[in-house]
């Protein structure tokens, strides 16, 4: 039996390389939190055009609208606002991983750029 959610959001997890205090590149994780939309709506955003990084920037625009588990300089928890959103959108890499999650987070991993 399908039972259809009227949930607005969801979390999922994303993994991101960055460097570390160290230089070194590692793996960090966080949980996004995505608007769910409908097929059509995401259908859309895979068609924003070209580089990569102009697609990115419009998905995460779309659907990213908080976090989980995302600290600070000061090792404190991230407040979600619009502030701390467009700076951690900023931080190299993140965009992309956020797109990741949220392409396998809708089951359509064969967007996703590894």
């Amino acid at each position: 039996m399908l039972k259809l959610s009227n949930k607005k959001t969801r979390f999922f997890p994303v993994t991101v390389d960055l460097q570390n205090d160290e230089g070194r590149v590692r793996k960090f994780t966080f949980s996004a939190e995505f608007n769910v939309v409908s097929q059509s709506a995401a259908e859309d955003l895979l068609r924003v055009g070209s580089p990569e990084v102009v697609r990115d920037r419009a998905i995460c625009d779309a659907v990213f609208i908080g976090w989980k588990d995302v600290l600070d300089v000061d090792g404190e928890t991230l407040e979600v606002n619009e502030d701390n959103r467009l700076k951690l959108l900023e931080e190299l890499g993140v965009q992309g991983a956020i797109v990741r999650a949220w392409l396998k987070s809708i089951g359509l991993e064969a967007y996703a750029k590894n």
